[in-house]
């Protein structure tokens, strides 16, 4: 049990905290209000994501593996997950 807590992504909690602090305690004028604010901030965090997925690549790494494959595998992964990421947002 205590692997379980260790290894559980506490940002979980969290979200399911301020969801429900939404839900019950926000009214919806002041939601409605407040949904530029949350749009903004929202694209912030969706650049520095894919920002940090830049710096956090080793491409030298990825070449010194042998014979490339596994860079190309990482480019073409990461070109579907933008992909994806761009349709859904």
């Amino acid at each position: 049990m205590r692997v379980i807590c260790d290894r559980f992504p506490k940002f979980v909690l969290g979200f399911i905290l301020v969801s429900l602090v939404f839900y019950f305690f926000i009214h919806n004028q002041t939601a409605v209000e407040a949904d530029k604010t949350i749009k903004s901030y929202r694209s912030l965090w969706f650049n520095l994501a894919f920002g940090s997925i830049y710096l956090e690549t080793r491409f030298a790494d990825l070449i010194r593996m042998g014979k490339r494959k596994p860079l190309f595998a990482f480019l073409i992964a990461q070109a579907f997950n933008i992909l994806v990421t761009l349709a859904v947002a």
